[in-house]
């Protein structure tokens, strides 16, 4: 044994501290939470009350939210690991960047993009959308275009 983690154990390890961490600092995912409620809320207030206008823009109102919301706390994924000198650690190990990277994502995905995806059909039930037309409008993508923001 060489003593060195094989490529799995460093991104358990990434994903495990950064959701720790998260948990520990919910500051930046209840930002983002209340980010995505609050503006989510206020497009009826602007547009108006029309059921019909709001139902179909309400889709796009949901998705741009949560896209904005997922890049507020997107500054924790680095900033915290470069003050404390950790990022320089994680480069010099011998596991891949790529593998690094993919654990701070699916531990920031963990933090808040499941927390997005569980408010977004009662942000949806506002604009008075069925779950059929939920699904109809592919509002169950969200998942996916949250994490593709963050790659």
């Amino acid at each position: 044994m060489t003593g060195q983690l094989s490529t799995i154990e460093v991104m358990q390890t990434v994903f495990l501290r950064d959701l720790h961490l998260a948990i520990k600092q919910k500051t930046d995912t209840l930002g983002a939470v209340f980010f995505f409620a609050l503006v989510a809320s206020l497009f009826p207030l602007a547009i108006g009350s029309e059921l019909l206008l709001l139902k179909q823009i309400a889709p796009g109102i949901i998705w741009v939210s949560a896209l904005l919301a997922s890049m507020l706390s997107m500054n924790r994924l680095y900033t915290n690991d470069f003050n404390d000198g950790t990022l320089e650690q994680l480069t010099l190990s011998a596991c891949p960047l790529e593998f690094i990277v993919l654990a701070k994502i699916l531990a920031h995905w963990t933090t808040t993009g499941f927390v997005l995806l569980l408010l977004s059909p009662i942000l949806a039930i506002q604009f008075d959308l069925s779950p059929f037309e939920m699904l109809n409008y592919r509002m169950y993508n969200l998942p996916r275009q949250v994490f593709q923001v963050q790659l």
